[in-house]
């Protein structure tokens, strides 16, 4: 099982005073930074594992749990389509719908 850093995470823009923008993802207490995500450089890097996480298992696990959000989001889309049609919602609990449904306005509102 992956060690990654406990969610919730938050988004906190930094350098506002620059043309650049970045921000950094912290924990839900503003520990961190854990990884910090801005627009690309030369060599098309869009964000960077800090160095106040220094264990190297969570290091990675933050990164490939970073690296799996679109497929993540695309699946938590699919799944929220097909449980709030009438037939799926007879499987789905409605608490779920209702959460991939804020999760999903959150990150559309965002994007």
């Amino acid at each position: 099982m992956s060690m990654y850093t406990k969610g919730p995470w938050k988004a906190i823009r930094t350098h506002t005073c620059s043309k650049d923008i970045w921000y950094v993802i912290v924990d839900n207490e503003g520990r961190g930074p854990i990884i910090e995500v801005g627009g690309k450089d030369k060599n098309g890097q869009i964000a960077e594992a800090k160095y106040l996480i220094t264990d190297p298992i969570t290091i990675q696990s933050n990164a490939q749990l970073i690296a799996m959000a679109p497929d993540l989001f695309k699946a938590c889309k699919e799944a929220y389509t097909y449980l709030n049609k009438p037939y799926g919602s007879e499987f789905g609990n409605v608490e779920i719908i209702d959460k991939l449904y804020k999760v999903l306005s959150k990150v559309e509102k965002n994007t």
